[in-house]
């Protein structure tokens, strides 16, 4: 779920009460306590149905705002090393070029955008093993596509390895909550 602008949110994907994997876009609008699902209309690339997944919005240079949904579980269950972008002005998909220290596929990873960048930590990998890297993404933009770069970061001391965390930055530190040290498979 991604916040856009007051009361109006962008949910992507997920599993659904039937256990189906789902690749819908909704927007999500609330007055006062009311709250009201619009199935949106996209175009473009769409990508393919997932769930525990990471969405993130970015600034993408002068009044243009992105959503980037990167990796997460396939209706088979396999984590995904995808990256996709969704224009939110004209709610046009495309896949993103994924270059530099690519992260292996995974899903029930956390992210946070941190300085018009996402920072992604942790989640579970394809031999669900649980991950403890972090990795900083950032976003290329020419006339002709999109890259996201991502860059292995070092900490000291490493960090635990988990899943299903939850991050938030303050200031310019990086403060990861809660997860599990374990994953039941």
């Amino acid at each position: 779920l991604v916040k856009l602008v007051d009361n109006d949110y962008i949910l992507f994907g997920g599993l659904d009460t039937c256990d189906r994997t789902k690749n819908d876009t909704y927007l999500l609008r609330e007055k006062g306590l009311v709250y009201n699902w619009t199935l949106q209309k996209t175009r473009g690339s769409l990508p393919p149905p997932r769930w525990r997944h990471s969405a993130d919005k970015l600034q993408k240079g002068e009044g243009s705002t992105v959503m980037i949904v990167y990796g997460g579980r396939n209706s088979k269950g396999q984590p995904l090393g995808d990256c996709h972008r969704l224009e939110l002005n004209s709610m046009i998909w495309s896949e993103q070029y994924v270059t530099g220290d690519s992260p292996k596929p995974r899903h029930s990873h956390s992210t946070v955008v941190w300085k018009e960048s996402i920072l992604m930590y942790g989640g579970v990998l394809s031999d669900e093993r649980l991950c403890n890297k972090l990795y900083h993404a950032t976003m290329m933009v020419n006339l002709n596509d999109s890259t996201v770069y991502f860059k292995e970061l070092e900490t000291i001391p490493s960090l635990p390895a988990r899943c299903s965390s939850s991050s938030v930055v303050h200031g310019d530190s990086l403060i990861l909550l809660g997860g599990a040290d374990w994953y039941p498979g």
